[in-house]
């Protein structure tokens, strides 16, 4: 009305702005939007970029986009005047209503098409200063409604439109966060290849930006996403034993060594390089990359590692020629084992020369590495092999000279002298050997049994790696040796020792397949039951039950009478029980029954799953024949002097009353009736003597089931009598009589039933026993103290019945 009768009141502005504001939260847009344009009239009105806000607003609410994104264009125009007067509009500052309209036009764009559409817009209007955040914002917008494809296209275009923006790598980056949501690896892989080409180290980009944040930002990502580029590679090159992979991990490796020399994982990266090398089998690369680490990163983490795989990657090598002569080489050993000597080396191939240089320089780099014994064992013998006899000796005086005892000192003192004696330098032959007998009483029998000491000197080196802690290259060299060797019993003692060594370092898979495949390669050997067995034990704690029964049964089969075979058998059901096959695993408990008798519980044990098993299937019959098996044998034990637990015989007593209560429950009130109850009366009988019996046995478990079960027999008794079918064509009157009638019956069986539940519940108190079936006879005991009236209970609904089912609570509320 002010608006209609007063149109030059100094109100009517703020009366339209009223109106607009009225409709609008009536949310009657297209009302809102007349009222609202009426203050765009005059540009100094205090209700002008308000206005415009709600427009814009009302517009997307009504999905006028077009006319939504031109207000907001529009008012974020014209914020700088309101900014400039410093007001805050309606409580918004004008940064919040920048901040909101920016948000409403990507919103917008979102609705209309997305950065297709913003940037035909730009084209079509000009860019905005404050075009980027829109765009930004639409790519937050799709990202936060799972629309990666469509964020992506967005960030793209961010990257197109404006190439050298400074979050440009950070848009990149988020490229790559939704093709990970995507679960799309081969583009996350690309899209991560052009953020490093693109924003990383000689990067046009980067050019660009020769300090500040984004400088750092970007070298940041690039060099996290080189990182993952080329580790992921080898990671499946690993997986998928894939050379393809591998050399991309290489490559990359190589990529992020030149583009960041000195950051905290170059040294790490150095490693992981060599590492793909001897993965692919170039171990003469491998063996340059683990040098790199050693010379450039003495101090790292890696170079212990580095200069031991080193040494092996160039053994390696040596051990392709098989010992076959090549081109002979020359070479000089410069510094031998730090002394400053050089030493002139003539070798029968190119591979001895890096092989020797790597096992000097971890001499000289690495004195006092755990694994320094190791590698000059592996120099010494190398040595020796050519030759070289004084040079092998003081390789392996390195290895005695420590001040302290390792695995490998023996083999050292025996390597020493007889490198002395075929230089013929016997006075230090026959001092060393000296030593060996006086240091180890067992030293004649490197003298006497030579050839027995190559296999086991070889034994000794993987036993030494063992003690150092290096358990997977011990079980790997016990395997070889193994392999190797002609000597079964040495070869299966390398079995057992790597098979423990497995064990040891958590790869227990590794441990059974060795064990179980002892009984193929030792068909003979006396402890094929011991490993069975104990490849079986190990299944178990994987768990792998499937495995671990067949190995038991495996082993009863192939040594039925060894000692584990009792023990096996049952260990088997055991199994079959934890896979659920409760079948199965009567049939084995059956087995055992019938074969063993040492253990009188085990036996009455098995027996008991063996009739759980035939109770589970309803086969009654079978079940009540094996629980009184049970009761015979475990009278006939006790009357041995046998000790036995007589919870196995209250749990056989207590399934034979479980089996004649199946049968009583089914027997009903029908026709013919007399007939009915005499069958009843008498399944009762028997069945409370069952029960009776097992409780009896004063067995906790078994007696409060017991009791429990006698009280629910004597409201079957009840219900049976109460569901039985009424005359026919009685009245109301006379129906209410006969059911009074029944309840003379009913009442009296609910009371017992009471009195055997609530002894129960004394039983449990004055013993502290708590179970299902204290607790089953706690709830029937209120239920029934309730039905019967002898407590308080809220009335229920009309027709309600208790859990019986045969007493109105209404009833005896009343009462």
């Amino acid at each position: 009305r002010l608006v209609r009768e007063y149109p030059d009141s100094p109100y009517i502005e703020e009366a339209n702005f009223r109106l607009g504001e009225f409709y609008f939260n009536k949310r009657d847009y297209r009302r809102a939007i007349e009222a609202y344009s009426k203050l765009l009239r005059k540009y100094d009105s205090p209700y002008f970029n308000m206005a415009l806000y709600k427009l814009g607003w009302a517009y997307y609410s009504i999905n006028d986009y077009a006319r939504s994104i031109g207000t907001f264009v529009y008012l974020i125009d014209d914020l700088d005047r309101a900014e400039k007067a410093g007001a805050d509009i309606e409580g918004k500052s004008s940064a919040n209503l920048r901040t909101e309209a920016i948000s409403y036009i990507a919103e917008c764009f979102a609705e209309l098409g997305g950065a297709a559409k913003a940037q035909k817009f730009i084209k079509d209007f000009g860019e905005k200063d404050y075009s980027k955040e829109v765009f930004l914002r639409l790519a937050e917008i799709y990202e936060s409604r799972n629309f990666y494809d469509e964020s992506n296209e967005t960030y793209s275009a961010i990257i197109s439109i404006w190439p050298l923006y400074e979050k440009a790598p950070e848009a990149q980056a988020k490229i790559i966060e939704n093709y990970i949501k995507m679960d799309m690896p081969e583009k996350v892989e690309k899209a991560r290849e052009d953020l490093v080409a693109n924003y990383g180290p000689g990067s046009y980009w980067l050019s660009k930006f020769p300090e500040g944040e984004a400088r750092e930002k970007a070298l940041e990502l690039a060099e996290k996403n080189l990182y993952i580029l080329a580790t992921e590679a080898q990671a499946r090159g690993m997986e998928n034993k894939s050379p393809r992979d591998l050399r991309i991990a290489i490559a990359r490796y190589q990529e992020y060594l030149d583009k960041f020399p000195d950051t905290e994982n170059t040294a790490k990266l150095q490693f992981y390089q060599a590492e793909s090398y001897y993965e692919l089998g170039d171990y003469i690369d491998a063996s340059h990359a683990y040098e790199k680490v050693l010379t450039g990163f003495p101090e790292s983490e890696f170079a212990s590692l580095a200069a031991y795989n080193r040494v092996l990657a160039n053994f390696k090598l040596l051990e392709s020629t098989n010992g076959a002569a090549g081109d002979s080489v020359a070479f000089y050993i410069e510094d031998f084992l730090g002394t400053g000597e050089v030493h002139a080396i003539k070798a029968p191939n190119e591979f001895y020369e890096e092989a020797f240089k790597a096992c000097n320089d971890y001499a000289r780099f690495l004195p006092g590495d755990k694994k320094l014994p190791e590698v000059m064992m592996k120099f010494g013998e190398s040595l020796f092999k050519l030759a070289y006899y004084d040079l092998a000796r003081q390789a392996y005086t390195m290895v005695v000279n420590r001040g302290e005892q390792t695995p490998l000192t023996l083999l050292a003192y025996s390597m020493i002298a007889q490198s002395a004696f075929n230089a013929n330098d016997f006075i230090t032959a026959e001092k060393w050997y000296s030593r060996i007998k006086a240091e180890f009483p067992d030293s004649t029998r490197y003298v006497r049994k030579a050839t027995k000491m190559i296999a086991s000197a070889k034994y000794k080196l993987a036993e030494g790696l063992d003690e150092q802690g290096n358990k997977e290259l011990s079980a790997r060299a016990f395997v070889k040796i193994a392999a190797d060797t002609e000597d079964p019993e040495i070869a299966e003692r390398a079995l057992w020792k790597a098979a423990a060594q497995y064990e040891e370092i958590g790869d227990k898979t590794q441990a059974i397949i060795i064990l179980e495949n002892l009984r193929f390669r030792f068909p003979k050997s006396a402890k094929i039951d011991q490993a069975l067995f104990k490849a079986a034990v190990l299944s178990e704690q994987l768990p792998d039950y499937k495995r671990a029964a067949e190995n038991y049964l495996e082993l009863t089969r192939l040594r039925p009478n060894s000692v584990h075979a009792e023990k096996a058998l049952y260990n088997a059901a055991v199994c079959y029980e934890s896979l659920q096959d409760k079948d199965r695993a009567a049939q084995i408990y059956a087995q055992y029954a019938a074969k063993y008798s040492v253990d009188p519980d085990k036996t009455l044990d098995a027996l008991i799953k063996v009739g759980e098993a035939a109770f589970a299937r309803k086969e009654y019959k079978k079940a009540n024949s094996v629980f009184r098996d049970v009761l015979r044998r475990y009278a006939n034990w006790l009357g041995k002097g046998k000790i036995v637990d007589h919870y196995l015989a209250a749990n056989a007593q207590f399934m034979l009353g479980e089996i004649l209560f199946q049968d009583y429950k089914r027997i009903k009130l029908v026709k013919p009736q007399k007939r009915n109850l005499q069958r009843k009366e008498a399944a009762f009988k028997r069945v409370i003597e069952a029960y009776t019996k097992a409780a009896k046995y004063a067995v906790a478990d078994w007696r409060t089931a017991a009791l429990y079960r006698i009280g629910e027999t004597f409201e079957e008794f009840g219900r049976f009598y109460w569901d039985s079918p009424r005359p026919k064509q009685l009245d109301e009157n006379s129906l209410s009589l006969y059911e009074a009638k029944l309840k003379e019956q009913v009442v009296p069986l609910q009371k017992k039933a009471l009195t055997y539940y609530r002894a129960n519940l004394k039983t449990a108190e004055e013993n502290n026993i708590q179970n299902d079936w204290i607790s089953k006879s706690r709830s029937r005991a209120e239920e029934l103290t309730i039905e019967l009236g002898l407590a308080q209970a809220p009335a229920p609904a009309a027709g309600e019945t208790t859990g019986g089912g045969y007493v109105n609570k209404s009833e005896y509320n009343e009462k």
